[in-house]
C-alpha cells in the first residue's frame, strides 16, 4: 500500500480509542483486507467493538465536529467530539471514506475505505509538503502541550490537530524534557505536578517566550486560557528586557503599559527606563484596573505577584478578556524568587477563582486556537 502513513495511523487511533472508550465488557478488533473498489483495487480497514452502540439520531451528527453522541454521553465518556471528525477528514484527503454501522447497546463498526495506492498527484502533494515543513521548520512555531492528564492532554491536542497545527505531546517527564517548541501549553490545573516541578522551572526559564496557561479539570468542562510572559522585576529594569517584550506584541503598536503593584519605589524605576523609550506607564492598583480598560486598551498589563494588591475574579477575568480581545500582553513579575514561585502565584489566584473565570468548554478551544494562532504568527 502506498499512502500517507501518518493520516492512516491516526486514523485508526481515534477509531480504536473510541471503540475502547465505550466497550466496558466484551471485544474490540481490528479487521484488515483487501476490497475492490470497482475502479481501483482498494483496503479496508474495520474497528467492531460491542460496546453502548448508538441510536440512529445518534449516527446522524456523529462526524461534526465538538459533537458527541449526546450530552450524556460526553459526562460519562469525556472527550472532544474531534476524534472522528479528524479521521473523516484526514479519509476523505487520502480518496477514501469512513462509513459506521451500530445498534444500541450491542456495539458498532466503523469502516475506512482507502485505495491502496494514493494518486500520483496526491502523494506529491503530501511529499512537497511534507518537504516544505522540513525546510520551514526552524522558523514555523512548533505548538507543545503539558498536562499529567493524557486523556486532557489528547483532547486539546485534537482540538489542535484538527486546525493544522504541528503538536507534540509528551513535553516533559520527570527526567526529560523537549526544548524543540516555540509555543508551550501548560495545564496548570493538575495537584500532581510536585515531581515535574524542577523541570517545569527549567522549562519556563529555558523557553524565555510568553507561555499559554489553561485550567481545565476535564476535556468537557469549563476552562480558561492565557497567554502571558513570566518575569523578574529587576530584569524589567533593563530597557532590553522591554525590547523582547515588544517583539511579543502580535502587530501592536507599542504605547501604554499599565502597571498593578503597590510597590511605589519599582513603579517610579520603571517610569523613568520605559519613558526614555516613549513608552506611557500608568500605575494602578487593582481596584482601579477595570475602570482604566473601559477606557484604554493598553499594549502591556504587568502584575506585580509580590505587591499586596488584592486580586478578585473580576480583575482575572479582565485580564484574560483583554489578552484575548486586543492581544494585550500580560506579563506577570516577581522580585527575588524562582521563576517557579510566579507560576504558582498565577495558579493560585486561578483555583481561588476557577468558577469566575472560567467559559465553557467550546468557547474555552476557540479560545485556546485562537491564542496559538496568533502566537505563531510572531514567527
Amino acid at each position: 500500500m502506498w499512502s500517507d502513513e501518518m493520516k492512516i495511523r491516526q486514523s485508526l487511533l481515534n477509531l480504536l480509542s473510541n471503540a475502547c472508550k465505550f466497550t466496558k465488557d466484551g471485544e474490540v478488533s481490528l479487521a484488515v483486507e483487501a476490497h475492490d473498489l470497482g475502479d481501483q483495487e482498494g483496503i479496508m480497514f474495520r474497528v467492531s467493538d460491542q460496546g453502548i452502540g448508538m441510536t440512529a439520531p445518534q449516527l446522524k451528527t456523529l462526524f461534526t465536529e465538538f459533537t458527541q453522541a449526546d450530552t450524556s454521553t460526553t459526562r460519562e465518556y469525556g472527550g472532544t467530539g474531534l476524534g472522528l471528525a479528524i479521521s473523516k477528514h484526514f479519509c476523505e484527503m487520502m480518496g477514501g471514506e469512513v462509513s459506521v454501522t451500530s445498534t444500541e447497546g450491542k456495539g458498532s463498526a466503523f469502516t475506512i475505505l482507502l485505495p491502496r495506492n494514493v494518486p500520483a498527484e496526491i502523494t506529491q502533494s503530501t511529499d512537497e509538503h511534507v518537504r516544505k515543513k522540513d525546510d520551514r521548520r526552524k522558523t514555523i512555531s512548533k505548538v507543545a502541550i503539558f498536562d499529567t492528564d493524557k486523556e486532557r492532554e489528547q483532547s486539546m491536542l485534537e482540538i489542535l490537530m484538527q486546525k493544522g497545527f504541528d503538536v507534540s505531546e509528551d513535553v516533559m517527564t520527570d527526567k526529560t524534557i523537549n526544548w524543540e517548541t516555540d509555543t508551550t501549553i501548560i495545564n496548570i490545573t493538575p495537584d500532581n505536578l510536585d515531581p515535574f516541578l524542577g523541570k517545569l522551572s527549567e522549562l519556563i526559564e529555558k523557553h524565555s517566550r510568553p507561555l499559554i496557561l489553561t485550567a481545565q479539570d476535564n476535556p468537557n468542562g469549563p476552562g480558561f486560557a492565557l497567554r502571558v510572559y513570566l518575569a523578574e522585576k529587576r530584569a524589567l529594569l533593563d530597557i532590553h528586557t522591554w525590547s523582547k517584550l515588544r517583539n511579543f506584541l502580535q502587530n501592536r503598536e507599542f504605547n501604554d503599559a499599565l502597571i498593578i503593584s503597590n510597590d511605589a519605589d519599582w513603579s517610579e524605576q520603571l517610569r523613568n527606563i520605559t519613558g526614555k523609550d516613549g513608552i506611557r506607564l500608568i500605575h494602578a492598583n487593582s481596584h482601579d484596573v477595570i475602570p482604566i480598560l473601559n477606557r484604554i486598551s493598553p499594549s502591556i498589563i504587568l502584575y506585580d505577584s509580590d505587591s499586596s494588591a488584592s486580586f478578585d475574579g473580576a480583575l482575572f477575568y479582565a485580564l484574560i478578556d483583554e489578552n484575548r480581545r486586543n492581544n494585550t500582553l500580560i506579563v506577570w513579575a516577581n522580585s527575588e524568587k524562582p521563576i517557579i514561585d510566579t507560576f504558582h502565584s498565577i495558579r493560585q489566584i486561578a483555583y481561588q477563582h476557577i468558577d469566575q473565570i472560567s467559559s465553557d468548554a467550546e468557547v474555552f478551544s476557540a479560545n485556546l486556537i485562537d491564542l496559538v494562532s496568533k502566537d505563531m504568527r510572531l514567527r
